[in-house]
């Protein structure tokens, strides 16, 4: 007759067996599954300026002069960035020259001496690419004074992921056809790069900047409405934090399928809009959420700039 202690100590074995087994083949499948870290939360500070729209005045002197829209906002930019906000790097948005009735050296020109005024401030700028650029010159002649191997591109610092976008393909798409020839379009090989650069970077927080809105917003012609609605589908899939744009000298701001989409103004040109916001440039925190300072003027006579942030009441109270 078997005893109660023997059959306890078979139960227990196979009990053992059982769960040491279970414990294997969840090993295995944890091994096989891609790891996914947690993103460590961390603050980053960038500096971001759009729609200079600068341009030499006069004639070409040994030492060339900007318009004074454009001098006196990057001037006050590169004091605040070196000595109050203190940015981990600067991103320009785009429309850095004027362009229009510039085309060749002449725009060359404009944005060596623009830059002239970065390379004041202690940290690393990079360009994104606007429509007046392509009016001022070829996307060759870009690539050569960025020294940037594409017209998009991205770069990593720290935990954060900055993707850069190219919204001037149209020259780029074959036979348009139906397109609208108002809107602004991207290839199918950027719609590739873009997927593959937010995928792999799955572990790292990630923010997108492109010159033109990527939703319906106020203003002029942007990114073709259906590509904008795949960029949005895009970015929500691969959780972006936020994305960036200029371009309509509109101020808006938007929170699509978890991602916050804004529109920043620029130096001058809102005068031609129905709400100024003048000499304009913006503070971008990033860390659990993204916030956005911007700073701004009535008019060049003031003296003092107003702030603003977004998102908050004040914001949505605003004429905008």
């Amino acid at each position: 007759m078997i005893s109660t202690i023997a059959v306890m100590t078979v139960v227990a074995l196979v009990f053992f067996v059982v769960a040491d087994n279970r414990e294997k083949i969840d090993l295995e499948k944890k091994q096989q599954q891609p790891e996914e870290k947690e993103i460590t939360q961390k603050e980053y500070r960038i500096g971001f300026i759009t729609d200079v729209h600068g341009k030499i005045k006069g004639a070409k002197k040994k030492a060339p002069d900007i318009n004074s829209e454009a001098k006196e906002t990057l001037i006050y930019f590169t004091e605040h960035m070196n000595k109050n906000f203190h940015p981990d790097f600067i991103m320009e948005g785009g429309d850095l020259i004027e362009g229009t009735d510039r085309e060749g050296q002449k725009s060359i020109d404009d944005f060596k001496a623009l830059t002239q005024y970065f390379k004041e401030i202690k940290v690393p700028t990079y360009h994104v690419i606007g429509n007046h650029e392509t009016r001022g010159f070829t996307k060759n002649d870009w690539l050569n004074l960025t020294d940037y191997k594409e017209t998009y591109y991205y770069f990593d610092y720290d935990g954060l992921r900055i993707v850069v976008m190219d919204g001037n393909e149209n020259e780029r798409i074959q036979n348009i056809g139906d397109y609208d020839k108002n809107d602004y379009y991207l290839t199918e090989n950027q719609f590739q790069w873009l997927e593959k650069s937010l995928s792999e970077g799955r572990n790292l927080q990630k923010i997108v900047f492109i010159h033109y809105p990527c939703f319906d917003t106020p203003g002029t012609k942007m990114v073709n409405l259906e590509q904008s609605a795949r960029l949005r589908e895009i970015f929500s899939k691969n959780k972006v934090s936020a994305v960036f744009s200029g371009h309509t000298e509109r101020l808006d701001f938007e929170e699509i399928d978890g991602v916050r989409y804004f529109v920043l103004t620029g130096t001058e040109r809102s005068k031609l809009k129905y709400v100024l916001w003048l000499g304009s440039f913006a503070e971008i925190i990033v860390d659990k959420d993204v916030k956005v300072k911007l700073f701004y003027k009535k008019s060049f006579g003031e003296k003092e700039y107003r702030e603003l942030l977004i998102p908050s009441e004040e914001f949505d109270k605003m004429e905008k």
